[in-house]
């Protein structure tokens, strides 16, 4: 499957935006999960990710953030590489996307991978 950009990569407002939390202290914002981490493109924002049908996985608090706020680019934490390139989720697409400015996203939240 070839990943592609969505309108919501190529429009992204990130006027909001907060810096995130030094590394050390990362954990989902709604509960202390420090695993399966989803970082809120849009704002900054980060939660756990679902819940799996056997009951592992997160507890559904970036789905829960993208329902309440609309807003839907995520990016897993744990999977940005130095090159500028993770696993993104588009919650309003309802697919994984291709964020082809990732670096400069990321930039805005605190998250500087080029250096």
């Amino acid at each position: 499957m070839e990943l592609k950009a969505c309108e919501c990569t190529l429009t992204l407002d990130q006027s909001g935006a907060q810096k995130i939390a030094e590394k050390g202290l990362a954990h989902c914002q709604e509960c202390e999960l420090k695993t399966n981490l989803w970082l809120c493109l849009t704002c900054g924002h980060l939660g756990c990710g679902r819940k799996n049908y056997d009951g592992s996985g997160g507890n559904n608090h970036g789905v829960e953030h993208f329902e309440k706020t609309g807003h839907g680019l995520n990016v897993k934490i744990g999977t940005i590489t130095p090159e500028g390139k993770a696993s993104i989720h588009c919650y309003k697409c309802d697919e994984e996307v291709l964020d082809p400015y990732l670096a400069d996203h990321l930039k805005v939240l605190g998250i500087d991978v080029l250096s």
